[in-house]
């Protein structure tokens, strides 16, 4: 299933580049500059954030997130993985944690 997902990948890569090109689509440069990686969260600055607070009326807090599973709807050629990384300098402090309780 894995290798389907990437040769469909690779096939609908080399269909639509010249398309793509061909259209020349331009991608402007962020307004805080070319090493720019947040975009408009630049605009987050502590006083937005108070004039945001402000606007509060009611304290109700709203869950934005959604669940993410096997079952979450998607394209037939996509899949989910989640892949829990636990490094060696981990279990040491784990491990040694344990001997000092």
């Amino acid at each position: 299933m894995l290798l389907y997902a990437a040769l469909y990948n690779i096939l609908l890569a080399l269909v639509l580049a010249p398309l793509l090109r061909a259209q020349n689509i331009t991608i402007p440069v962020s307004e805080w500059g070319p090493e720019d990686e947040i975009g408009a969260a630049n605009r987050l600055a502590p006083q937005k954030v108070l004039e945001a607070s402000k606007l509060i009326t009611t304290g109700k807090a709203y869950r934005l997130g959604i669940p993410i599973d096997s079952s979450t709807p998607a394209f037939a050629h996509r899949t989910i993985a989640i892949t829990a990384v636990w490094s060696i300098i981990n279990s040491i402090k784990h491990e040694a944690s344990k001997l000092i309780d």
